[in-house]
């Protein structure tokens, strides 16, 4: 089984995966000459074209003028909601699906965490650039006939 049929198989079963990432804000007026952040809440669901995909739930608000602020506002969501921080918009590509497996067999309390564990055992063994040689190993072939890139 393919990352990513393993990864729709789990959506499929548990739901929607919540995660949590950093936006930019729109801003009004003299604010547009700079850049507002904010984390926004977002979930981790199976797309019209059934591609594991990351859509918002909300529109990011301008909290903060610092990225990095509100990637601290984003993790205290993710450790307070038991969301996963994701940092991809839209279809998250096969390194993105085995970040977000990762992030899951982690995260206390989801009801696969152990079949997902198992799944990834074998390739965890390999060292810590486990999640390289799990895509080396794990290719898909490209739907458009093109290399794929990571």
């Amino acid at each position: 089984m393919t990352l990513s049929e393993f990864l729709r198989k789990i959506i499929e079963q548990h739901g929607p995966i919540p995660s949590v990432r950093v936006s930019s804000a729109q801003a009004k007026g003299r604010a547009k000459q700079y850049s507002y952040w904010g984390a926004v809440r977002y979930e981790i669901r199976i797309n019209r074209r059934g591609n594991v995909s990351n859509c918002p739930l909300e529109r990011a608000t301008s909290d903060r003028r610092s990225q990095r602020l509100a990637r601290d506002d984003a993790l205290r969501i993710a450790d307070d909601e038991s969301r996963i921080f994701c940092s991809c918009l839209g279809e998250l590509s096969r390194m993105d699906q085995a970040r977000v497996l990762d992030a899951l067999s982690r995260e206390r309390g989801y009801p696969a965490a152990g079949a997902i564990n198992e799944y990834l055992a074998p390739f965890r063994s390999a060292g810590k650039d486990w999640i390289a040689k799990m895509l080396a190993q794990n290719s898909e072939p490209s739907k458009t006939g093109k290399p794929t890139h990571e």
